[in-house]
């Protein structure tokens, strides 16, 4: 039975799926009275619960295919090395989206693109952004299933207590520093007591906190040809 193989990835703490696609399963049904799939995905504890419980329902409307979930695979390069050693499972989450080109690029996912059309989908449900994502040389090799939000919070209080306008935010890079600085505070030995901007939201660095930052200070991380670091 040939093996329909798709890449989820995540967008800065984006995140993209690939489904167990329709005209791969009507193909793959018309060869077998079943299909079964393996799938590796990031999640673990309540997320990947919730993931099994998305597969179960593709099950339920699809009752000749059969979905097995390897959850907690969080390492991309193990799922890299596993399609080098041709033992990739048929549908995998990519926590870092560069690694999409790459394998694409060797052969190793199945272009969605004629999928994406065949299914009724449209372009204009998803943003550009993480379609765009999915995408290597024009074509579709991903689908997007999480997407995380970036969003500048600030505190009304500490504005007011330092003079600032609390109805107003600061809009670009500029104000945006001049306001972290009017916030921070140290006490009398210079030990810092408030912190005025504070880049990351959650406790550990993580590679979408660092691209969204170069993004915002005009860092290209490849070349004009999009294929040389």
């Amino acid at each position: 039975m040939p093996r329909c193989r798709f890449a989820l990835a995540l967008l800065v703490a984006t995140a993209l799926v690939a489904g167990a696609n329709a005209g791969c399963r009507r193909s793959e049904a018309a060869r077998s009275n079943r299909v079964h799939l393996t799938v590796w995905s990031m999640w673990s504890g309540g997320e990947e619960q919730a993931f099994v419980r998305v597969l179960r329902a593709y099950e339920a409307e699809n009752p000749n295919v059969t979905i097995t979930n390897l959850g907690a695979v969080r390492d991309d390069t193990k799922t890299v090395r596993a399609i080098i050693a041709n033992a990739a499972p048929d549908l995998f989450t990519l926590a870092e989206p560069g690694f999409l080109g790459a394998v694409a690029a060797q052969g190793g996912l199945r272009d969605l693109s004629p999928l994406f059309a065949t299914a009724g989908l449209r372009e204009a449900d998803y943003t550009p952004g993480s379609l765009s994502q999915s995408r290597y040389r024009g074509k579709l090799y991903a689908m997007p299933f999480l997407l995380d939000a970036y969003a500048l919070f600030y505190n009304k209080k500490l504005f007011r207590e330092a003079g600032l306008d609390p109805e107003r935010p600061p809009r670009t890079l500029e104000e945006l520093a001049q306001t972290a600085a009017t916030l921070t505070k140290t006490d009398s030995d210079g030990r810092l007591i408030q912190l005025g901007f504070a880049p990351i939201a959650n406790r550990t660095f993580n590679a979408g906190d660092g691209s969204l930052l170069m993004h915002l200070f005009g860092v290209k991380l490849v070349d004009g040809s999009g294929t040389r670091a």
